[in-house]
């Protein structure tokens, strides 16, 4: 399996995108937070837009508070120097001398400005030293398909310190996770889902995808292909094969609702996500740049209501795990930055 932490579009050739990103949210789950630090090379020039963005969630706010921020350099010597080891845990840039980001394996810490926003955040990482590979096979990673690689670098990630966005300051303690992906495009349309903080659960964690590929130069796309892991009671649940990710009953594939059922030769999963744009879940939209220059827009929270159901194959429930702390992000090729959203990355 890869380096999770390796910095890929150092080692990758041609066009590519990368996102090394933090999650977390407070204990009484009334706040959250979404660090992304993007890069992206075009297919068509060596130069590499390095971008930043943060997202502050909270639901006594109709809207979160985002900040974003990116620059253009014109080759790779110039993210090497960001990065001596070629690896994420040990990376700082600045845009400026107003605009900076730095990250190593137990601190985050970054400033920026942008016209009239201001942002700043110092974090102590309280890491749990458990990764979640998505795919089960390295050849999957290594190989030219499928074009979006994800993995989980850490699944329960606490994090201590403070952020804020302008007059908008989180104090405290968070937990969540930190990811990390890559790939030549996103998919066509797709939702993803990753939740630690059951409320009858404190260990268990799931991460899971549907997605849907455009194929033959968007041509035609694929059926919908699901694949999830759960984790409870120390153990691991895989529905990742993948002969069986066209196979999985998808109930709902939209924006703000995830609904699937997953099966491998012993289990079968039940996930039913959903989470209506409203006070109690506000939503960003976020612009997802491809290297053809293209261009989506994704919608996204961290307070989705989650349930899943476990059974085995006789079809007797062995858990139900349930947590209105669920991250959900859709992209739908119909999607747009309207009204009731903020935020560009």
């Amino acid at each position: 399996m890869p380096n999770p932490t390796e910095l890929m579009l150092l080692k990758q050739p041609g066009g590519l995108y990368e996102s090394w990103y933090f999650c977390g949210t407070s204990a009484d789950g009334q706040t959250a937070f979404w660090l992304k630090h993007n890069l992206l090379r075009p297919f068509s020039s060596p130069a590499t837009d390095v971008e930043c963005s943060l997202v502050l969630f909270d639901k006594s706010m109709a809207q979160p508070q985002v900040i974003h921020v990116h620059t253009r350099i014109p080759e790779a010597n110039a993210l090497k120097s960001a990065s001596p080891t070629a690896q994420w845990s040990t990376f700082r840039f600045a845009w400026s001398e107003q605009s900076w980001v730095e990250i190593t394996p137990d601190r985050l810490r970054g400033r920026l400005q942008q016209e009239h926003t201001s942002a700043e955040w110092d974090l102590q990482l309280h890491p749990s030293h458990q990764t979640l590979y998505h795919f089960p096979h390295a050849l999957w990673y290594h190989s030219p398909w499928p074009k979006k690689k994800i993995l989980t670098n850490d699944i329960h990630l606490g994090f201590i310190g403070t952020l804020s966005i302008n007059n908008t300051r989180f104090n405290g303690a968070f937990l969540g996770m930190n990811g990390h992906n890559w790939g030549r495009e996103h998919a066509w349309q797709y939702a993803y889902a990753n939740c630690g903080q059951f409320a009858n659960d404190r260990l268990a964690y799931f991460d899971g995808m549907t997605a849907r590929l455009a194929l033959l130069n968007g041509r035609i796309h694929s059926p919908p292909l699901s694949l999830a892991c759960l984790k409870t009671e120390q153990r691991w649940y895989r529905f990742d094969q993948l002969l069986r990710a066209a196979r999985h009953p998808v109930r709902h594939l939209k924006d703000y609702c995830w609904a699937v059922a997953l099966h491998n030769d012993r289990f079968l999963l039940d996930i039913h996500i959903q989470a209506a744009p409203g006070p109690q879940s506000p939503w960003v939209a976020l612009h997802y740049n491809h290297p053809n220059g293209q261009r989506s827009v994704v919608k996204n929270t961290k307070f989705a209501d989650i349930q899943l159901r476990l059974y085995d194959r006789e079809h007797h429930c062995l858990d139900t795990l349930h947590s209105s702390l669920c991250e959900l992000e859709t992209l739908m090729p119909w999607n747009s930055a309207s009204a009731g959203f903020t935020g560009q990355v």
